[in-house]
């Protein structure tokens, strides 16, 4: 029996090959920075630490816990091989991880809640929902050998041009809502926001315009944790255009010189970070230059290379 993918191959024009996959993993033995130390009773500040009444101390004693995480995608891939001049590559991601941690940039991330461990199984701060990259590279028609002004002065002009470009859009990445941890009073542990409302996002940028609406937020009284969770809300999506152009011009039957022009987030269109996310700041809610502040401009550059 046919399968449904190669079904759908058949059906697509000549040219083009269509890829369809799930993707998913299982994490185990996964590494966590956890404190043996930390506050274990909600309220009691150091006397909730275990190692404090026996020995009167509060210092971390961290130690490599083993945890783990999932991984699930939908991917999808639909590539033109290159035919007249052009080929592009469409690929779209539709994901989700889970996980008790988030990797750091050193491999190994910390624990965020001992009072409640099962807490930390979560959204991981990497996981972008959706990812979409489109890429692509266009031979002009001109110049020897090709359709059009194939002759002459205008051949040397308009021929051996070529153009190519990669575009990126992914939706935000999560980031936690926390508050002061003084009404928690519990070492070690991530106190969060409570939230009484629906979440919205008003995406105003810099001073006195919040990314997100800051009135549903509020600081715990009581020595307990929020009711909003871990990595459950997401920031400013991602956008990126890179594209260049290049010409080859023949010296000799054997050197080639090659003129690129790149260009690096050729829109210019800022790529902001998350907002400031704790209730305890004056910035709360907002992005500026202290927090989520913008990346993306653009970059030119010019080269020139001979191939032999």
């Amino acid at each position: 029996m046919e399968s449904w993918n190669a079904a759908v191959q058949r059906a697509l024009p000549s040219g083009f090959v269509l890829d369809i996959a799930y993707v998913g993993n299982v994490g185990v033995g996964q590494p966590q920075y956890y404190n043996l130390n930390a506050g274990f009773v909600a309220g009691a500040g150091a006397g909730g630490q275990p190692e404090y009444t026996a020995f009167g101390r509060t210092a971390a004693s961290t130690m490599l816990k083993q945890a783990g995480s999932s991984y699930h995608s939908l991917q999808v891939k639909l590539e033109h091989r290159y035919t007249n001049g052009i080929s592009s590559t469409s690929s779209y991601t539709f994901q989700k991880g889970l996980g008790f941690v988030t990797s750091s940039s050193t491999g190994v991330g910390s624990t965020s809640f001992y009072l409640d461990f099962s807490r930390n199984y979560s959204r991981l701060g990497n996981d972008r929902t959706h990812t979409f990259v489109q890429s692509f590279i266009y031979e002009f028609p001109f110049g020897k050998g090709k359709k059009w002004l194939n002759t002459g002065i205008a051949s040397w002009v308009a021929g051996g041009w070529q153009v190519s470009g990669v575009l990126s859009l992914e939706t935000g990445a999560p980031f936690t809502v926390t508050a002061s941890s003084a009404s928690l009073n519990a070492p070690s542990n991530t106190q969060v926001a409570n939230i009484n409302g629906s979440f919205h996002k008003l995406k105003g940028i810099g001073t006195g315009n919040a990314w997100f609406d800051t009135s549903v937020f509020s600081q715990p009284t009581t020595a307990a944790y929020g009711n909003t969770g871990q990595n459950a809300y997401v920031g400013p999506g991602f956008f990126n255009l890179d594209a260049s152009a290049f010409r080859r011009f023949p010296i000799t039957e054997r050197v080639n010189l090659e003129l690129r022009g790149e260009a690096f987030s050729l829109t210019n269109s800022p790529q902001f970070g998350n907002p400031s996310s704790s209730v305890a700041n004056a910035d709360f809610g907002h992005i500026d230059g202290a927090n989520g502040g913008a990346t993306g401009n653009r970059v030119m550059e010019l080269a020139a290379k001979i191939t032999f």
